[in-house]
This record gives structure tokens, C-alpha cells and sequence, in this order.
């Protein structure tokens, strides 16, 4: 189940990166996969705050003790779920050689937010994004879903499996039909904005760890608080 919040920002990626791909091919369920993991785990293991690093004595001007903090903002390390310190590691490790893969998953992330082919436009994951062909204005955001296509053609729009379909009212165009977890526009009209509301669901979910059973209180698709133990470093609020 790819829905698990993997550890290593590595192995994360590739699990993201899995799931995109089989979310092109058809499984639309696999595109929620992929943006919970981006969400809840893969962008909050990026590190920028690099406060709590010291620079270290570098009396001999070596390049590799050099603005050791500085350099190593943006990177990715070995993190636990809930923030850079996992329970029961001694030191707080980051390392060169992972940030590559896990820069080239968000790449991927990004250019699969979207896509623009011979059956129309597809909206796969709820990001802020724009392109020449659509612009996507994302739910965590703004009050609203909001779609913008910028050329004609069929309109797919993903749906969370989350979301109570009742709950969903659409302006800018005619109601459309449910079709693999996407909603149907069949004639779009072309730089006029849809608005697609629903309430983002709050649900708490529990993972296995070895450090014991960790809560995650989710708000969509973004975590909102999460155990850790009495961490430091978290990347979410403590449950209460």
C-alpha cells in the first residue's frame, strides 16, 4: 500500500515515482497515492531551517567544513515520519548522494500534475500549477478547486477518493459526469475559470514504526498534526 509514509526521502520518490506512472496508465487511485506522499512526507523532509546546525572549528580553511548549514539548506536526509530526528538515532543525518533522486521524484510530481494529450486535459494532482494549456488553482490554497483550461478539448478533473460526491458543487460550466475518479467536462469553455468546491475531510489514520504506533490527523490529503514521540525537529503539530 503506497499510501504508507515512507522514511527515506529516496525510497519515497520511487514509490511516488511508481505510482505516477501507474496512475497514467489508468489506475487514477494511484495519482491520490502519490500526492499524499508528496504531501505528507516528501516536501516536509526538505530541509530549510538550518538553525539548529553550528558551524564547525574550521581553523585550516577546509572547503568541506564551510558554511556547512548554508550548503546543506534544501537537502534531503534519513528522517523518521513525523521530523528529522527519528527516536532512538543518536545523530541527524544528511546526505549529498540522496538529493538527486529525490529532486528528480519531484520533478516527475510536476510534470505529471498535468497533462495535455489527444483526449484532453487531465488535472492528476491538486497543485498549484500552470501551463500553456491550463491553469490549476489548488483546494489547500484557495477556497476552492479552481480550473482554467487555456486550449479546447475535453476536461478530466481528480477527485480524492475521500470526498463525498454530494459535497460537490461545480460553477463555470455544465455538471459533469464521474468517470475513473475524475470528473468529466466534456466542452470546457476555453480561459473561463470552474470552480469546484467540496470540504477538504479531516480523518485520523494510524501507521506501524518501530518506535511504536504513530497517529496522523489528515485534513484531505495534508497533515494537519502527527505523534513523535517527544521529537525534535518535527515537521508537524504534536497530537494532542
Amino acid at each position: 500500500n503506497v499510501r504508507v509514509l515512507m522514511p527515506a526521502p529516496i525510497t519515497t520518490g520511487d514509490i511516488s515515482e511508481t505510482a505516477l506512472t501507474l496512475g497514467r496508465w489508468g489506475y487514477s487511485r494511484c495519482y491520490h497515492d502519490a500526492e499524499r506522499i508528496l504531501r505528507c512526507h516528501l516536501l516536509p523532509s526538505q530541509l530549510r531551517d538550518v538553525s539548529f546546525i553550528p558551524e564547525p572549528p574550521n581553523p585550516n580553511h577546509e572547503d568541506g567544513k564551510r558554511d556547512v548549514a548554508k550548503r546543506n539548506r534544501g537537502s534531503f536526509g534519513l528522517p523518521a515520519p513525523y521530523g528529522h530526528f527519528p527516536v532512538g538515532i543518536a545523530v541527524v543525518k544528511f546526505n549529498a548522494d540522496i538529493v538527486g533522486g529525490a529532486v528528480g521524484s519531484l520533478c516527475e510530481a510536476y510534470r505529471e500534475a498535468t497533462r495535455h494529450d489527444a483526449a484532453g486535459h487531465w488535472v492528476n494532482l491538486l497543485l498549484d500549477h500552470e501551463t500553456s494549456a491550463i491553469s490549476v488553482r489548488s483546494p489547500y490554497t484557495h477556497p476552492t478547486l479552481q480550473v482554467e483550461p487555456k486550449l479546447p478539448g475535453p476536461l478530466f478533473v481528480r477527485i480524492p477518493p475521500w470526498v463525498n460526491r454530494d459535497t460537490v458543487s461545480v460553477e463555470g460550466a455544465a455538471r459533469p459526469r464521474y468517470t475513473n475518479g475524475y470528473l468529466f467536462f466534456a466542452r470546457p469553455t476555453v480561459n473561463r475559470a470552474i470552480s469546484i468546491a467540496y470540504p477538504l475531510a479531516e480523518q485520523e489514520i494510524t501507521m506501524k514504526n518501530p518506535a511504536g504506533p504513530i497517529r496522523v490527523r489528515l485534513r484531505g490529503d495534508t497533515v494537519t498534526a502527527m505523534d513523535n514521540f517527544g521529537a525534535d525537529l518535527t515537521f508537524f503539530d504534536a497530537i494532542d
